[in-house]
């Protein structure tokens, strides 16, 4: 059937599977898991998260150098979070991550390469990742802190059914906005 969505387990993701006339296909947009060992993986999130367009945006401060930056990533991963790339017709797009897992809540972040803003691509993302959560979040509120100021992640938020719940001043004196996925 054109269309037909399917799903299939694996051992760390359930895989959407498309089928057009009956034929499996590849969306031109998925998200798969970072590999640590792959240094374009790990060099896309670096200048990823370099970038003047998305650091001015990050709720900690980029990374000072690749060292720095593989450093942080060996702390986090897969100790305390999650984080997909976006690949979007092949090449490296975006990347989400998933962390601070309590009993209560799930913490997600979004960030799209410039390279690819304006294309739909940070609302794909948040459609491809948001049911993955679902499996395993188990009751768990799924949040995100974002910038007030940062309006067009603000929208897409909105777009995919978070609603703000409260404001707060980071450590920095930088004001944040909690938003919860509504369920």
């Amino acid at each position: 059937m054109a269309g037909e969505v399917k799903t299939q387990q694996n051992q760390d993701l359930t895989m959407v599977v498309h089928f057009k006339d009956d034929i499996p296909w590849t969306p031109t947009t998925q998200l798969r898991q970072i590999d640590l060992a792959d240094e374009a993986d790990v060099a896309f999130m670096y200048e990823t998260r370099r970038h003047p367009k998305v650091a001015q945006w990050l709720l900690g401060n980029p990374p000072a150098s690749m060292d720095a930056h593989r450093q942080w990533l060996k702390s986090k991963v897969p100790a305390s979070r999650l984080i997909y790339l976006l690949i979007h017709e092949g090449q490296r797009a975006g990347y989400c991550q998933v962390y601070d897992f309590t009993k209560e809540t799930v913490e997600v972040g979004f960030a799209v390469h410039p390279r690819f803003h304006s294309m739909g691509l940070g609302t794909e993302m948040a459609n491809l990742l948001l049911p993955e959560i679902g499996k395993f979040r188990a009751g768990r509120k799924v949040i995100l802190y974002v910038r007030p100021d940062n309006i067009p992640a603000v929208r897409l938020y909105e777009k995919v059914g978070f609603v703000k719940i409260s404001t707060k001043t980071d450590e920095n004196g930088v004001t944040l906005a909690l938003y919860e996925k509504a369920d």
